[in-house]
This record gives structure tokens, C-alpha cells and sequence, in this order.
């Protein structure tokens, strides 16, 4: 902050107002010995160096859908989270109960795949574009173990949804919206009756 010194009333001149400081001003503002300016300069701070990130691909972020469908969903690999999503994550779409964290989402998915030990999720459409990925999906499975309070009742089910995700700059999933036929698979699991 730049300190005025006000003059009295009966003086005609008016005081410039100087613009503040740049860093790379220091050496002028505090006059030293080229011995000390040289030393300064030497210990200029630095802008800290951050690790770079690739630039956001399109191609990368469907990369990282396709893995989530085929290795933890398909392969039933429910450790690749640790890779494909931060420990932050956001999950909009999880029932209550569930942490809503990258944990949750392990507890969401593992629930499934115990329920449906044969689930497979098929890709119908997939986009990308930015930091944004959606997804289009067909699910299919037989109910071979208890979901939602709902005994194994041995039924076939085909469901479809859709899911939206935001990516970091590394291609990990941050945050992410899901929808998918709840209805449709209760009534095909004869949990609620099929209309009339």
C-alpha cells in the first residue's frame, strides 16, 4: 500500500498516483550492491511446479467408460475404481445408506454383482465431449442373491439406463449421475405386479 503525503490547501500541485510493485520490480525498489542484487536474483522465488496434466481427451475420458463397463462391471473387478475414480467422487446417484464417496460406489456395484453373479452390461451409446462423458447402457443378469431386501428369486432381468460423469484432467471420474429402469426391474422380478 502506497502511502500519500497530503499537501497543505494553497499548493497547486497534485500528486501522481503510482501504480503498485511487480515482483521482478524488487531489485528496484530496494536498492542494493550488485553483489546483493546478484544473490537475489539467484534466490527468486519460483512459480512451484505442478505435475502436468494431459489436456482433456474426448477419446481418453470413453477410454475410461469403456473400463468401467468391461473390467468392474463385466470382469467383475471392483478394485479398478481405485483407478478410474478419486477417492472424492461425487456419486449422485447412490440410495440412501451408502457413504457417497468412491467407497459407496464399491458397496452400489458389489451389491449388484453379488445379486446378479452374471450381469453384463452391454454399451449402447456412448459421448464424450470436454470433461463430460454419458453413457447408454443395457443390463442383464439373472437374480441369484438378495438386493434391496428382495430374496433371490432366480428371474432373468433386461434393464436399461444412462449415466453421465465429469473426469479430471487424468481421466478419473469426479462426479456422476446415473439413472436406470428401477420399475422395470422390480416388476420383472415380480416384486411389484406387471400393469394390467
Amino acid at each position: 500500500m502506497h502511502q500519500v503525503t497530503l499537501l497543505p490547501p494553497e499548493s497547486p500541485r497534485t500528486i501522481p498516483q503510482q501504480k503498485a510493485p511487480r515482483w521482478r520490480d524488487a531489485d528496484e525498489i530496494f536498492p542494493c550492491s550488485s553483489e546483493c542484487r546478484a544473490y537475489l536474483k539467484q534466490r527468486r522465488l519460483k512459480k512451484p511446479s505442478t505435475p502436468k496434466e494431459k489436456p482433456m481427451s474426448a477419446e481418453r475420458n470413453k477410454a475410461a467408460h469403456r473400463r468401467l463397463v468391461e473390467e468392474v462391471w463385466n470382469q467383475r473387478n471392483i478394485g479398478v475404481l481405485d483407478e478410474l475414480m478419486r477417492s472424492d467422487v461425487i456419486p449422485h446417484f447412490l440410495p440412501p445408506g451408502l457413504p457417497a464417496n468412491r467407497e459407496g460406489v464399491k458397496r452400489f456395484v458389489g451389491a449388484f454383482l453379488t445379486a446378479y453373479p452374471d450381469a453384463h452390461l452391454q454399451i449402447e451409446q456412448l459421448i464424450a465431449e470436454g470433461d463430460q462423458g454419458a453413457m447408454h447402457w443395457t443390463f442383464t443378469g439373472t437374480h441369484k442373491g438378495e438386493l434391496m431386501g428382495i430374496p433371490a428369486t432366480g428371474k432373468s432381468v433386461r434393464i436399461s439406463g444412462m449415466e453421465r460423469w465429469r473426469f479430471d484432467g487424468q481421466s478419473r471420474l469426479v462426479e456422476g449421475w446415473a439413472v436406470f429402469d428401477q420399475l422395470g426391474m422390480m416388476q420383472q422380478l415380480g416384486a411389484i405386479p406387471q400393469p394390467s
